[in-house]
């Protein structure tokens, strides 16, 4: 599954939600639209537009890659090394 929004935050294999319907990329997907509207609400929050950070990984601006980042590592947090396929994960 390739990561678009977050590619660059993320540089590790990831854990994702267990699903029997979906596929890894789905699920990927799922997560990484979660982590987009987690970074449009704290850009909100900070009354910033989100149409002027699409590209966050290229902007100058710290807060705003730490936004990013943050969310992305949020929701497409790193898996336990290890870890067995269909292991919870703490």
């Amino acid at each position: 599954a390739q990561l678009r929004f977050c590619y660059g935050a993320v540089q590790y294999d990831v854990a994702l939600p267990q699903s029997d319907e979906a596929s890894v990329g789905a699920l990927v997907q799922q997560q990484e639209n979660v982590a987009i509207m987690a970074f449009r609400y704290h850009l909100a929050a900070l009354n910033l537009d989100a149409w002027e950070y699409q590209s966050p990984n290229e902007t100058d601006d710290a807060c705003v890659r730490s936004i990013w980042r943050l969310a992305c590592e949020t929701y497409l947090p790193k898996s336990q090394q290890n870890c067995q396929v269909g292991a919870s994960t703490p």
